[in-house]
């Protein structure tokens, strides 16, 4: 790690992290036994903020619809004794919501998940509280295909 004084427009990384309550708790603890002179000290001091993430900012979707389909993404971590979580378990969180979740048509790629869900407006922050929730944004509409015109003089 370089220190942030050391170079004040270095690139960045956002990290996620989830877990149980009681394993934040813990690391929390273990931060408070280090000492001060530690290579642990000089490392923690490149972390710029420790933070749960703001449902708000997870909603990107207009605020102007009232019921539409939106487009879910959700970080996955697949488990050996359950390949459907925790997409089984937002299936479930939404379906309580009244959200119907179109399961058919979710594609996953590189830890992410991206499904369509159908449902309110109202309540996209209540459903942005599933923890696994990276972001919920309207889904892109289909635009008119417009046929091109021939190469050479355009008419006026």
């Amino acid at each position: 790690f370089e220190r942030p004084e050391a170079n004040p427009n270095r690139r960045t990384v956002k990290l996620y992290v989830a877990g149980p309550q009681a394993a934040f708790a813990a690391a929390a603890d273990k931060c408070r036994d280090i000492w001060p002179d530690s290579p642990a000290a000089a490392q923690m001091t490149c972390l710029e903020t420790v933070s749960p993430v703001d449902q708000a900012d997870l909603v990107t979707a207009p605020a102007d619809l009232e019921k539409d389909t939106f487009d879910v993404t959700l970080f996955v971590m697949p488990r050996r004794d359950d390949e459907e979580f925790p997409f089984r378990h937002f299936c479930a969180f939404a379906a309580e919501a009244g959200y119907e979740v179109k399961e058919d048509y979710r594609i996953c790629s590189g830890g992410l998940l991206s499904v369509p869900v159908y449902g309110p407006r109202a309540g996209l922050a209540h459903l942005a509280r599933f923890v696994f929730v990276r972001q919920i944004e309207e889904v892109a509409r289909l635009r008119p295909f417009e046929t091109p015109l021939p190469p050479g003089p355009r008419p006026d």
